[in-house]
């Protein structure tokens, strides 16, 4: 064992207040002017402060109110550091810190969202390439055991524009499992936003924020959710004619196990569009509203009804509605 190794095992034993001082002292370290043949000192101390934190972390939360600020305001400058490779080993070693302290219960005192808030901190004051690895760190730090942690993951996911990075963190909270995720309205929000700014550069990602979109709406089963995923389909489709957001569409308005009106009124605007997609529509729109009328929305139902009669002039397209009331 190296000598620093011994040093930092034996702060175990030093009293509170006497390991509160080393720690100041072993993080004011980083700002000195050392040099040394392997390391930066930054890299120095970020290496052994995770160590520090391992050896110290059953009595961590005894210290936290003292420990914390010092933490995290050691991680915040140097993952602001000017010089790249210091910031990205800082937010590395800020990942692995989170990580450990993650295995600690959550109390009154020691709570997820401060040592998630760095994260948010750092995102806000960064480049792209930084925004990017916050995004999929926070990805990784996702698991059932998240509590007051959602609140700064869905603040930072929020402001991110990120499409891919954000893909893959609100996958992986559907994976772990929406019953454990705080605030799903919020992540509904989030993954309409990158559906209706999805662009062509990044088009392969459509079906997943479709899947994404289709299972939130599902799990939070209200009115109001499917409502606006319709809307956000036909207005992505409106921009793009791209027929996987109208297929996404047809199949979530058929699932839903309670139609509105309002919902259908999404599909009726596609007949301001080309013939193919008013043909596609028209079975869809005479069997929604049938389920309507079977409903007791009799009176709007055959209003919209109609509507379609005055939109499909032809006698065969007119033969297929009276068709429904035999």
């Amino acid at each position: 064992m190296s000598i620093i190794d011994q040093i930092l095992t034996a702060t175990s034993g030093l009293p509170q207040q006497k390991f509160v001082e080393f720690l100041q002292q072993f993080c004011n370290f980083a700002s000195s002017d050392f040099r040394d043949g392997k390391y930066d000192r930054e890299l120095f101390v970020l290496k052994h402060t995770i160590e520090l934190v391992e050896y110290n972390l059953d009595r961590l939360r005894s210290l936290w109110g003292s420990v914390w600020p010092l933490l995290q305001d050691f991680f915040v400058k140097l993952c602001l550091h000017p010089r790249s490779n210091i910031g990205m080993a800082a937010i590395d070693s800020l990942k692995q810190l989170t990580m450990k302290l993650m295995r600690i219960p959550e109390d009154e005192v020691l709570q997820q969202r401060q040592f998630l808030e760095p994260f948010q901190y750092v995102y806000d004051r960064s480049g792209p390439t930084m925004k990017e690895l916050i995004i999929n760190i926070i990805g990784m730090l996702v698991c059932k055991e998240m509590n007051t942690g959602w609140e700064v993951i869905q603040a930072i996911l929020e402001k991110a524009d990120e499409t891919e990075a954000i893909v893959k963190v609100v996958d992986r909270m559907v994976t772990v499992g929406l019953d454990a995720v705080r605030n799903t309205e919020k992540l509904h929000q989030i993954i309409i936003k990158e559906l209706l700014t999805l662009n062509e550069v990044e088009s392969r990602l459509l079906p997943k924020i479709l899947e994404l979109a289709s299972r939130l709406a599902t799990h939070l089963n209200s009115d109001r959710s499917y409502l606006e995923t319709l809307s956000a389909l036909l207005e992505k489709y409106e921009m793009t004619e791209n027929p996987d957001l109208l297929r996404c569409l047809f199949e979530m308005i058929e699932s839903i196990p309670h139609r509105t009106p309002e919902m259908f009124d999404v599909v009726l605007k596609l007949h301001n569009f080309t013939n193919r997609v008013r043909d596609y529509a028209r079975s869809s729109l005479i069997s929604g509203y049938t389920n309507l009328i079977n409903q007791s929305y009799l009176v709007e139902s055959f209003d919209k009804l109609r509507e379609l009669w005055l939109m499909n002039l032809d006698s065969r397209n007119r033969r297929a509605f009276l068709a429904m009331f035999y």
